[in-house]
């Protein structure tokens, strides 16, 4: 099954929610406790953010939704229609929506969409980590490196010029 999720796509969507992700790692969340916080508000995301429909991961997910949610509602419809495709007689709505929803494709769908949303989410959060664990490391030498520097004795040639 074709990916619907790519990295590159999430990465755009995260970037508005970079700030999240920074101080959930500084407060010491795990990166699985940031991907679920993550996940949840990119639910928020699409009602506060007027750019969400903008997004190419929200593009394509809707895509992939759309085509799959017409093919069930196509086969659903069937029964309903004539051979001119005019309906013969009023469906249940309610009825036709939950076994559409029931159906294993749109399940699948579902179960593939959450799957590659968390595994891009998950490393792009343990990425930030990495960055994260990688600045504190060289900040931490800099700081050693200046502080022995400073701390050094004198070296022996200068003590030997000054007693000849």
């Amino acid at each position: 099954m074709e990916p619907v999720v790519s990295e590159k796509s999430v990465r755009q969507l995260l970037k508005k929610l970079q700030t999240n992700v920074a101080k959930m790692s500084r407060s010491g969340l795990h990166a699985d406790d940031i991907t679920e916080t993550l996940l949840g508000k990119l639910h928020i995301l699409e009602s506060t953010d007027s750019d969400f429909d903008r997004y190419r991961v929200v593009k394509r997910i809707r895509s992939k939704i759309s085509t799959t949610l017409d093919q069930a509602l196509h086969y659903e419809l069937q029964p309903y229609l004539s051979d001119d495709l005019e309906l013969e007689a009023p469906p249940d709505a309610a009825a036709i929506a939950s076994r559409i929803a029931a159906r294993p494709e749109f399940n699948d769908l579902q179960a593939q969409i959450t799957k590659e949303l968390r595994v891009v989410v998950d490393s792009i959060v343990q990425h930030y980590h990495l960055l994260h664990d990688a600045t504190a490391m060289t900040a931490k030498r800099s700081s050693y490196h200046q502080s022995s520097v400073a701390a050094e004795p004198p070296s022996p040639s200068s003590s030997s010029s000054s007693s000849s």
